[in-house]
């Protein structure tokens, strides 16, 4: 079922339809059909809405290929198992790289009701923190966990205006007064637009992401990829049981380091740098 934006103010060049899976059988169809053209098909985009209940319950899985519509699918409402699919294959393919805002969470949650693993990620958010912490030394991975940034902001930084904010701020607003919100259905239209923009949004930023890269000279490209790719890791497996002692290890080293970088700079530490440093 497709439903397209038709109301003043909604459409836009970015997210203009999303068609919603709300079956298992056009579930498994899909990720059929990726996995059959995986040898085509890059890049996915990526994003999934859930809700604690003492429990991780997934509402949504929002996937984005490029030149199609954003594909919703109701694993809350339409109890649809991701496990009976071709999903976790995808989400651990080499061949195609999974776009992501932020997957701590998304991973934690999937990983709990599915299983699911995730490899090959590409991490918007982690992008725009390696910027930052490549650019200002002050900056540490440490510090800068408590720093991250939003979609909306990181795609107005590589991309320009973000499509809806309106609509972004609206559901966050909702968001936040009612924490079940994703559990509500039929999912509203603002609800499915939302989704929809988020995954479509994921596409643009990971191209002008690929650019800022190619612009850089390769000793800086060779450091700044190092630093990402240990963040991407964490962010992916940290939450999970399966995370082994070799990426907290290194977590934990790495931020030795820069706390000692930050004390020879004269730096004022902050009790956890402090610790951090006595503890070595």
């Amino acid at each position: 079922m497709a439903a397209k934006y038709d109301r003043p103010g909604e459409h836009n060049n970015s997210t203009q339809d999303y068609i919603l899976i709300s079956r298992n059988e056009e579930a498994k169809a899909l990720f059929h059909r990726i996995h059959r053209n995986k040898h085509n098909i890059a890049t996915l985009g990526l994003d999934v809405e859930s809700v604690e209940l003492g429990r991780s319950v997934v509402c949504i899985v929002q996937i984005k290929i490029q030149d199609e519509p954003p594909y919703i699918i109701d694993i809350y409402g339409s109890k649809i198992d991701l496990k009976a699919t071709l999903f976790n294959d995808i989400m651990t393919s080499a061949e195609i790289e999974k776009v992501i805002h932020d997957p701590r969470n998304d991973s934690r949650m999937l990983y709990e009701t599915f299983q699911t693993e995730m490899r090959n990620v590409f991490d918007t958010q982690t992008f725009q923190m390696t910027v930052e912490n490549q650019a200002n030394q002050a900056l540490t991975t440490r510090r800068l966990q408590c720093q991250r940034k939003s979609l909306d902001f990181i795609y107005e930084k590589y991309v320009g205006r973000f499509p809806n904010q309106k609509l972004k701020d609206d559901m966050k607003s909702k968001m936040s007064e009612d924490q079940t919100i994703w559990l509500r259905r039929p999912l509203t239209r603002e609800m499915a637009l939302y989704a929809a923009l988020d995954v479509e949004t994921l596409m643009p930023i990971r191209v002008s992401m690929s650019k800022y890269l190619t612009n850089m000279d390769d000793g800086k490209r060779i450091a700044f990829l190092k630093t990402y790719n240990e963040l991407c890791t964490e962010s992916i497996y940290t939450p999970l049981p399966i995370a082994n002692a070799e990426i907290n290890l290194r977590k934990k080293l790495r931020e030795f380091e820069e706390a000692k970088s930050l004390q020879m700079l004269g730096i004022e530490l902050n009790k956890k740098e402090k610790k951090l440093i006595r503890s070595f």
